[in-house]
């Protein structure tokens, strides 16, 4: 037996086809083969503990062609929906009015990875007193650091781009 449960259909009547997906909280994001964009809010039933989603939003012709990749990027205040379409990597601000940032340095890309992770950073400042033993050393700071990082195909196994 499978340490797993079958799967099940949790959005019924869907005419788009579906080439995205991205979950973050408590929102499911689809991104769709016409460039569409719809968004749906989980929300948990008591009695099985299975979960309803209702469509929140439909952003249309988000981009031009189809949407391959989304990825999510949550960095203090800042909620952004990162979208991979016609090999150009965009930010979507989610809870602002902000125009989306293109990377253009991500240019040619055909994936990318989100990775988020808490590193301790060290001062660069010396510290102006030496008494007592907190003041000897400087203390690390952890931070959360998030990397984007594109992946450009190969053209041959040992060339590199």
């Amino acid at each position: 037996m499978a340490p797993f449960l079958y799967p099940t259909p949790v959005i019924q009547g869907f005419k788009e086809k579906i080439d995205a997906l991205a979950v973050q909280a408590d929102r499911l994001y689809l991104g769709t083969s016409t460039g569409n964009l719809h968004v749906y809010n989980a929300e948990e039933q008591n009695d099985e503990g299975e979960a309803t989603f209702t469509l929140v939003e439909v952003k249309k012709a988000l981009t031009r062609r189809s949407i391959e990749q989304l990825g999510f990027v949550k960095h203090l205040d800042l909620n952004l929906l990162v979208v991979l379409s016609e090999a150009t990597v965009t930010l979507f601000p989610l809870s602002t009015s902000s125009p989306p940032t293109v990377l253009q340095r991500a240019k040619a890309a055909f994936s990318f990875a989100v990775h988020s992770s808490v590193q301790d950073i060290g001062p660069e400042a010396k510290p102006h007193s030496s008494v007592g033993d907190d003041f000897v050393k400087p203390k690390p700071v952890p931070m959360l650091v998030t990397q984007l990082l594109k992946l450009r195909k190969l053209l041959y196994p040992t060339q590199r781009v």
